[in-house]
């Protein structure tokens, strides 16, 4: 069994729109321990462990694993990460009363949003990393400085802030669960042209749950679900499928079941438009979201999906996608988002001051070198 069939299964059982029952019982029933061993790891590596059991459990699978402990295992870990999600919901209540006492209406994002507005059935079934909250009209540092008073601090103090940073560093203290992630962007500055926030008013509505926050419209929460996951994170450059984000996009729409149509109208920028066809291509073929528009066109990129999961990791392998990706980082463009410099003969001075400060950063810094390995892992 390959990536491409173990992503397959995982969207098929983790899909919150209707599926062939029969089939994925049969497909269910015919996993071996080592099968199950490859899509529990896989399933782990993206974060959706407790998604799976919860998914197992609502479409009556669990009794199909002919596997005692595996069936175990999932609950054991579903049932922790539900205890940890109620209690990161009572940690982003206090931080936003903290924001209240200086007079900020703080809007949540991604998992915050997700656990806060229930997009999903079971509040264990939603991984958490981090929560991200945006802070408006430029009181991030107010934000910062509240925080820091009520306990938290910067879990690598010493990370260098770019000039154009969107997101602090994160905040932790002791007796929580979560980090904090202080945004006073959406999205990364090369993605930002492409998800205004000029209007802020019509991008946003009060959370369900929280009286004094507010979340993302429906719309504007699922295209920014899609930018953050294809363009800033990269997903569609490199033609990689994060199972994880894409079933919380379906899951949202199919709670909200938005025209798809109006997302088309945000977006004016063509590799935008295709990535977003793409991405709709996947949603319709891999968790059969009614897409209700053509999407014919992307059926090559499909193709490219498909080939990259069937992709054997051998040493070979590796050794192309490092030099990829290090021939995409140091790329004229690239380098030029990242520095900002107006003239195109200050790229040798660049790619110099690249190397040489990065080289710095992977000896002296572990994140950084984990951050290197994450990036990687698009290309695996």
């Amino acid at each position: 069994m390959n990536k491409l069939e173990v992503t397959y299964i995982l969207s098929q059982i983790t899909t919150p729109y209707e599926v062939d029952f029969s089939s994925l019982k049969n497909t269910i029933l015919q996993l071996n321990r080592s099968k199950w061993e490859m899509i529990v790891n896989i399933a782990n590596q993206k974060g959706i462990i407790p998604l799976l059991y919860a998914s197992l459990k609502e479409k009556h699978l669990l009794s199909y694993i002919n596997d005692k402990q595996l069936s175990n295992y999932l609950q054991e870990i579903y049932k922790l990460n539900e205890i940890r999600n109620n209690a990161i919901v009572e940690q982003i209540i206090d931080i936003c009363t903290f924001l209240e006492t200086i007079n900020i209406k703080p809007i949540l994002l991604k998992g915050a949003a997700a656990l806060t507005e229930h997009h999903y059935k079971h509040i264990g079934s939603r991984v958490m990393t981090d929560i991200d909250i945006y802070i408006p009209d430029g009181q991030i540092y107010k934000a910062i400085d509240i925080l820091k008073k009520n306990g938290y601090s910067e879990i690598n103090p010493k990370e260098s802030l770019r000039k154009d940073w969107h997101d602090y560093r994160r905040m932790y203290k002791s007796h929580v669960y979560a980090a904090v992630e202080l945004h006073r962007y959406f999205l990364l500055s090369s993605t930002m042209p492409y998800f205004s926030e000029t209007n802020l008013d019509r991008l946003i509505k009060p959370s369900i749950m929280i009286e004094n926050a507010f979340v993302l419209a429906p719309v504007y929460e699922l295209y920014h679900s899609f930018l953050h996951s294809e363009i800033s994170n990269e997903n569609y450059r490199y033609k990689s499928i994060d199972i994880r984000h894409q079933q919380h996009f379906s899951q949202m729409q199919y709670k909200y079941n938005i025209d798809l149509k109006k997302i088309d109208n945000l977006i004016s920028d063509k590799y935008v438009l295709k990535a977003w066809q793409t991405y709709c291509c996947i949603q319709n073929k891999f968790f059969h979201v009614d897409i209700n528009q053509d999407i014919s066109s992307c059926k090559k990129y499909l193709r490219y999906y498909r080939q990259k999961l069937k992709t054997t990791n051998t040493y070979l392998v590796m050794v192309k996608n490092i030099i990829r990706l290090v021939v995409y980082k140091v790329h004229p463009k690239s380098l030029q988002e990242k520095y900002h410099y107006k003239y195109k003969i200050m790229y040798l001075i660049y790619l110099l001051y690249y190397f040489g400060s990065t080289s710095l950063q992977l000896i002296f810094q572990k994140e950084k070198r984990h951050n290197v390995m994450d990036n990687l892992k698009h290309y695996m």
